[in-house]
């Protein structure tokens, strides 16, 4: 936002620009604008299909941050070994973590991909560690639990908007927790 050539860049077609939160916005480098500059500023596997969205990899770096800043060791796009499935994030517990338990996280833009969702909740309940879920907001974590009663049971999310209160209601192996991008955004300091 302070600089004076983005609006030239996204009218050349080099960047693209989109919104998160109070309408913060994010540039990101188009396919175009790689070619250019001869380089791929995406990470090397970078997410679970290899190309995810911009709005994407802002969750997935703010729950990086997030975990980071508590002490923790964070990969991103992570896939264990001897294994084809890949995290978002995965977190491990060190001296200086408030605890000592890992962490496995999905960063889920399309909630109402109800199949979708569901697969990753049976990856994340394998995983030997706390399955972390981020959504870009509210809405996003009310379509996450519609798309999980079948796993979860019905949890009351209509009337919160309060991230903490609907994690503390959640005890199932694959969701134990759900943080939005938007919350974290503000959390870490990120308007």
């Amino acid at each position: 936002p302070y600089s004076e050539t983005a609006p030239d860049l996204i009218e050349w077609g080099f960047l693209e620009k989109f919104e998160l939160g109070n309408r913060q916005a994010y540039y990101w480098p188009t396919d175009e604008a790689n070619v250019v500059v001869d380089k791929n500023l995406a990470p090397r596997d970078g997410g679970e299909y290899g190309r995810e969205s911009p709005e994407h990899r802002v969750g997935v770096r703010l729950i990086d941050a997030y975990y980071d800043g508590l002490g923790y060791e964070t990969y991103m796009y992570y896939t264990p070994e001897g294994s084809e499935l890949k995290f978002d994030l995965y977190v491990e517990a060190t001296e200086e973590s408030p605890d000592d338990q890992d962490k496995v996280i999905e960063v889920e833009l399309s909630p109402e991909k109800r199949r979708h969702v569901v697969d990753d909740f049976f990856k994340l309940r394998d995983a030997d560690a706390d399955a972390i879920w981020v959504v870009k907001d509210v809405d996003g974590m009310r379509k996450l639990l519609s798309s999980l009663a079948g796993q979860l049971g019905y949890i009351e999310a209509r009337k919160s908007d309060n991230f903490e209160k609907i994690s503390d209601e959640l005890d199932a192996e694959g969701a134990q927790k759900i943080f939005g991008i938007n919350k974290l955004r503000k959390d870490l300091g990120d308007d």
